[in-house]
């Protein structure tokens, strides 16, 4: 959130599409983190891999959100 919140301005000049590259550099970051605490070498191979995988889980995130709606 706090991520976002300072990006606010690219987020509303690109409609939104710029939360996927937000994503994507959370998820390597996230990655990089893995072979210090898991023992896993390799997690992501790049910034286009990270790229896929942040707009695979976008789109699994929202077919869930129709799926299963929220009880508000």
């Amino acid at each position: 959130p706090i991520v976002k919140l300072l990006t606010c301005p690219l987020v509303i000049l690109t409609l939104g599409l710029f939360v996927l590259v937000i994503n994507t550099l959370m998820l390597m970051l996230t990655a990089s983190f893995l072979p210090h605490y898991l023992e896993f070498s390799g997690a992501l191979g790049g910034f286009f891999t990270a790229f896929i995988a942040a707009l695979i889980i976008a789109i699994i995130s929202t077919a869930l959100d129709f799926v299963i709606p929220d009880k508000d």
